[in-house]
């Protein structure tokens, strides 16, 4: 198998007011959240959809996440989320983020997080299945 090719997705999330403080200032717990929403859009860009994986007995746990606060995003803020994937043969995905204010382009987080597959037994893989490997090619 080739290396996994890097790629990128971007989404748009406005802060609700349910993920703030009395302040107005977003919680920090929330910003992994919105991690997931664009991890998620990336990996329908590369085709690979987590409900067929899980059908087929495969799980992607993350098994690290950081996050480095810039700025505060704050209630009603238009965020723009880019996530980036890197480059990776094994069975393991590892994306960077940034989080962005839209209405002044200023960098408020970056993060990074990294899954791995395993089967829904437990079992940790090395390689990525088949049937991935098919749709990654695909891809290309």
């Amino acid at each position: 198998m080739q290396k996994v090719p890097e790629v990128y997705a971007e989404v748009s999330i406005s802060v609700r007011y349910a993920e703030t403080d009395q302040m107005g200032v977003a919680y920090h717990a929330h910003y992994f959240t919105w991690f997931n929403v664009a991890r998620d859009e990336l990996l329908k860009k590369m085709g690979i959809d987590i409900s067929y994986g899980e059908k087929l007995g495969y799980l992607m746990p993350v098994i690290e996440a950081s996050c480095s606060y810039k700025l505060s995003a704050r209630y009603a803020d238009e965020l723009i989320i880019r996530a980036r994937s890197e480059f990776t043969t094994v069975a393991r995905l590892i994306v960077h983020y940034e989080i962005y204010r839209k209405k002044d382009k200023r960098l408020l987080a970056t993060g990074k997080t990294i899954n791995i597959l395993m089967t829904k037994k437990g079992k940790i893989l090395l390689r990525i299945p088949k049937e991935f490997e098919d749709i990654l090619r695909r891809k290309d």
